[in-house]
């Protein structure tokens, strides 16, 4: 999922906001029940992505971790209902990101204005993530599938 948001979907922006496809993962993935070490995999992939990233590394370990969290607690709240907890995190988990990031780059002396770093970029990468949620979530239910197969009692 990294090498296609690297290569591709970083590519084709919704105004200035672009899909986050390692959030939409992680958000799928821990949607499964017999994930155990979903959290493990949040924050790797926020070490990747902080790396790679201009933003300082501790802010996509952060927002991981947070789109991780609220996955789990909406799982709970929504539990028979697992595409509206995916749109649910997705949704949280991406303004999540987006404020956080806004908040580090002012802290850092960027001098971004708020109206349009929420209408140019936010907003955008929100709805992005909100429509490819679906899909990355039907992937990702059939590669845990694959990863844990179901047993059956005979």
């Amino acid at each position: 999922m990294f090498l296609l948001h690297i290569s591709i979907f970083s590519r084709l922006p919704l105004l200035n906001g672009s899909p986050d496809l390692l959030l939409l993962s992680i958000a799928a993935w821990s949607l499964n029940e017999k994930v155990r070490f979903g959290f493990i995999w949040a924050m790797m992939c926020g070490i990747i992505m902080g790396v790679v990233s201009a933003i300082p590394v501790y802010v996509p370990i952060i927002g991981y971790g947070f789109t991780f969290i609220i996955c789990k607690f909406l799982t709970k709240r929504i539990w028979q209902a697992p595409i509206l907890a995916m749109l649910g995190t997705v949704f949280i988990g991406s303004l999540g990101m987006g404020f956080l990031s806004f908040l580090v780059l002012q802290i850092s002396g960027s001098l971004l204005p708020l109206m349009d770093s929420v209408n140019l970029i936010i907003m955008p990468s929100t709805l992005y993530n909100v429509i490819l949620s679906i899909p990355v979530f039907l992937i990702i239910r059939d590669f845990s599938q694959w990863v844990y197969p179901v047993e059956f009692e005979l």
